[in-house]
């Protein structure tokens, strides 16, 4: 090997040597570095509980305005109507208003819901919710007071049955009525005290045997009254007041 040859690699020797001693000191420099900075404390530390607290004080703002909302605002007291804002009128007394007798003719059977009486067509005791007036088939039935006509029915026992609202809770009905009524008569028709609605007719299956008659309820507020307590029984007479 000539000299010229081992000088160069020599030098190539030294130069590797160098490289790798100025790559160490700069590896070492920057960890050093590195190592520093990571040890370094903040310059205003916060305790974990100035953090705690700081989350869960409540604010003062937040709960004033939850408390006017939910103020409970005072209800004022409606005032007393005065004496001239009463009124003065008595209620009037059904009983005492006029009122047609709905046929002319004689008390057969009187009311009597507490005392059966006997029926003579079902030959049995039972109780009677209406009056029967005694009238010939064709006679005149009229309307005990002003009304409108509630219902027309064919009722299956107590046959054509036309029923009128008088207002107030106060209802008329008559049954065993004749199956044609008078031009006009209808369901929701006004009517007026002493006006013909319909004729005393034989459609009551469970009153056949009984003299020819009308049969006369009323209902108030939806329970069944007696209507001599309504009407003016003077013209008829007792002849059968039910108590047989």
């Amino acid at each position: 090997m000539s000299y010229t040859t081992k000088r160069k690699i020599m030098n190539s020797t030294v130069y590797l040597v160098l490289g790798l001693v100025v790559a160490a000191v700069v590896t070492i420099t920057v960890v050093t570095f590195v190592s520093m900075r990571s040890h370094k404390q903040p310059e205003n530390p916060v305790s974990p509980d100035q953090t705690i607290g700081a989350q869960t004080s409540p604010d003062k703002n937040a709960q004033n305005t939850v408390s006017a909302a939910v103020k409970p605002t005072p209800s004022k007291t409606p005032a007393s109507p005065t004496p001239s804002e009463k009124s003065n009128t008595p209620a009037l007394d059904p009983t005492k208003q006029v009122s047609y007798l709905p046929t002319d003719g004689c008390l057969l059977k009187g009311y009597s819901v507490d005392l059966p009486v006997y029926s003579l067509t079902m030959n049995d005791y039972r109780t009677h919710n209406g009056i029967d007036i005694s009238a010939p088939i064709g006679a005149a039935v009229v309307a005990m007071r002003d009304g409108v006509i509630l219902e027309i029915r064919n009722d299956p026992m107590m046959g054509m049955s036309v029923s009128v609202d008088h207002g107030d809770g106060l209802v008329s009905v008559y049954k065993n009525l004749s199956a044609t009524l008078p031009e006009g008569i209808s369901k929701g028709v006004s009517v007026k005290a002493g006006q013909t609605i319909a004729a005393v007719g034989d459609t009551s299956l469970i009153e056949l045997a009984e003299a020819e008659h009308l049969h006369f309820e009323l209902t108030l507020n939806g329970k069944h009254v007696d209507p001599e307590s309504y009407l003016d029984l003077k013209t008829l007479s007792q002849t059968d007041k039910g108590t047989e």
